[in-house]
């Protein structure tokens, strides 16, 4: 976890608690927690991996440049050349 990050966290928002889990998973998975665009970004090196962020219906972790695999197309709710879309209403 990086200190830098924790405000994203801490405020009060709707999605704290699905914010809360998702940070959980993707710490797991090794990555490195960064703040960009006032938001949490994953990366590894260099390269960003995912974001996480809120909208008014749905939270959602962005792939970067997800939408250039097969199985993007598949998994997530929407993928573009850009970024793969895995977005939820809550975490169960």
């Amino acid at each position: 976890m990086n200190p830098k990050v924790d405000w994203f966290f801490n405020k009060p928002t709707k999605w704290q608690k699905e914010y809360s889990e998702l940070r959980k998973i993707v710490l797991d998975c090794g990555l490195t927690e960064e703040l960009k665009w006032g938001c949490p970004c994953y990366t590894v090196g260099k390269s960003n991996i995912v974001v996480m962020h809120g909208f008014n219906n749905y939270c959602a972790l962005l792939f970067m440049k997800g939408g250039f695999t097969e199985r993007s197309k598949r998994n997530f709710n929407s993928a573009n050349k850009k970024c793969a879309i895995c977005k939820t209403n809550a975490v169960r």
